[in-house]
């Protein structure tokens, strides 16, 4: 079966995984200093705003499918793959505004992506 993935390729949503598993990687390790650390060395997050910059550049096609393809891997009730071009179609214009800068702060975007991605390939609608 052809790639269903129109306009977000799996290259794309495997560069948003490995950034997001490393701002989770951040936050671990943020979450293990001592409160009085956290106000002395808090450093800005670089990778949100590459994260941010990375999505943006997105087509609003594209933009749509990564929502699809997140609500997917999270298991939303409703939500499936034999019925994609559904599931496109369902993400309204309100849903991609400020589509950036809500999901480059997503703490699991990694895990949705990436299982997105998994029941996908599972239901032979990609090829990784």
């Amino acid at each position: 079966m052809s790639i269903i993935l129109n306009a977000l390729t799996v290259a794309q949503a495997q560069v948003l995984i490995r950034l997001s598993e490393i701002k989770a990687a951040q936050r671990t390790q943020e979450m293990r200093k001592k409160p009085v650390d956290l106000l002395v060395s808090h450093a800005p997050d670089m990778d949100w705003g590459y994260m941010v910059t990375v999505i943006d550049q997105f087509s609003p096609a594209a933009q749509r499918e990564l929502i699809a393809l997140m609500w997917l891997g999270h298991g939303a009730a409703g939500h499936d793959s034999k019925d994609w071009a559904a599931l496109i179609r369902s993400v309204g214009d309100d849903q991609i505004y400020d589509l950036p800068a809500r999901v480059a702060s997503m703490p699991n975007l990694h895990r949705y992506l990436r299982h997105g991605l998994e029941v996908m390939e599972q239901d032979s609608l990609v090829m990784g």
